[in-house]
């Protein structure tokens, strides 16, 4: 493969503190003054997710993955709640009344209950722009939507 002959920098297309883009246009109306050019192709992105973020933890009994930030490939995760029956027949009588919980300002991440279950969405981020704020109310009610949710 031949090379460009300069460095190349790919990125996740987003200014610090702000939420991914996921189009093409986006990357145009936010980063257009400090990109060079755009890499873009026609499959849409239903979700923005930043990369995961682990570390390898060594135990005695082997080595375990510790997830450090909830992204790519690990959200939305879930959480059996214990104690509460699996069953179909014994679900109402055990399972807890839905909740949605979220983070604070900083390093903000949603946790809903069906249940039966915690449910973990993604890393949000920092509150401190509309975007992230944006963001945050669509992950809510795309999480709801997904796992046919109303909290209480």
């Amino acid at each position: 493969m031949q090379g460009f002959g300069f460095p190349v920098v790919a990125t996740s297309a987003n200014q610090s503190g702000e939420p991914l883009c996921i189009t093409g246009s986006q990357v145009l109306e936010r980063l257009g003054s400090v990109v060079d050019a755009v890499l873009d192709h026609d499959r849409p992105i239903a979700r923005s997710l930043d990369d995961s973020i682990t570390r390898i933890l060594q135990t005695p009994h082997g080595d375990r993955v510790q997830v450090l930030r909830h992204g790519r490939g690990y959200a939305p995760s879930t959480i059996m709640i214990p104690g509460v029956s699996q069953s179909s027949r014994s679900i109402r009588s055990t399972a807890k009344p839905p909740i949605l919980a979220v983070g604070a300002h900083l390093k903000n991440a949603i946790a809903l209950s069906d249940g039966q279950r915690l449910i973990l969405s993604q890393y949000i981020g920092d509150l401190d722009t509309p975007a992230t704020v944006d963001r945050l109310q669509t992950t809510i009610n795309d999480l709801l939507h997904l796992y046919r949710v109303i909290p209480g």
